[in-house]
């Protein structure tokens, strides 16, 4: 299971060492693709590679794999943030849990998505959600925090930190924002 910070917790990697003298031991290029905008990193599970990126309207979700770079699946929703301090495009990473694939829109969506097909198994806005729900649920999300007296991010309807149900995508409870 990957955990933050890695397995230990201790902010260290226990891999191998490679040499970080590239004039003398320069890396191979691969492979190289062109990307959209956003702040996304790389989830990885084996050779899969997990990703954000804007393309024009839709934010886009993508599967690469990690020998050849090449696009295995794709799923786009609408939404396009353009902020003034960071440019367009998704703000999250997505995340790799129990199976499956959470993935954070920058405009209000949260989907669970089949990591091999790109398939949404559900989808969620965040920005129409219910005051309170009755269903079981483990995944856990942090919308916002306060400050000045408001929820940081305005959508978040002042919850602090959402949990919904896995397989559903149904909101089992919410903390309001400290």
């Amino acid at each position: 299971m990957a955990r933050i910070r890695g397995s230990d917790r201790a902010g260290r990697s226990l891999a191998p060492r490679i040499s970080t003298n590239w004039t003398d031991h320069p890396p191979k290029l691969l492979w190289k693709i062109p990307v959209g905008p956003g702040w996304s990193s790389l989830a990885v599970a084996g050779r899969m590679l997990f990703t954000q990126d804007q393309r024009g309207p839709k934010e886009t979700v993508v599967c690469y794999d990690a020998d050849s770079g090449r696009e295995i699946w794709k799923t786009e929703f609408d939404g396009r943030l353009d902020d003034p301090m960071g440019g367009p495009g998704p703000r999250a990473t997505p995340t790799l849990a129990n199976g499956a694939l959470y993935v954070a829109g920058s405009t209000g969506a949260f989907l669970r998505l089949n990591p091999v097909t790109g398939e949404i198994v559900w989808k969620k806005d965040l920005t129409r959600l219910p005051i309170a729900s009755s269903h079981v649920g483990l995944s856990i999300f942090p919308p916002g925090a306060r400050t000045g007296g408001r929820c940081l991010w305005r959508r978040s309807g002042e919850k602090g930190l959402l949990a919904f149900e896995t397989a559903s995508g149904g909101l089992r409870w919410s903390v309001p924002c400290p």
